[in-house]
């Protein structure tokens, strides 16, 4: 299971990479899965179940926008944390 953390660009993601990784959690920037329907450019953070509740944190705290959070696990859930 995995979180997608998607984001308004390419340029935020990069950020959001750097700054979780400065912060101990591992992601990565992948194009947004197709079937959560985010829009044809639209760019997301991979990062796995476990640490999607740190991640969202790091990233508010960091003052860095996402539209939505993503749970998979075979199919596709807005997350709720």
């Amino acid at each position: 299971m995995c979180c997608f953390i998607i984001f308004p660009s390419v340029t935020y993601a990069q950020r959001g990479e750097d700054s979780l990784a400065h912060n101990g959690v591992i992601s990565h920037v992948v194009r947004t899965p197709s079937e959560i329907g985010a829009g044809v450019c639209s760019y997301a953070l991979r990062v796995g179940d476990r640490h999607c509740k740190r991640a969202l944190e790091v990233l508010k705290s960091a003052r860095l926008p996402y539209t939505k959070a993503v749970l998979f696990d075979s199919t596709y859930h807005e997350a709720s944390l």
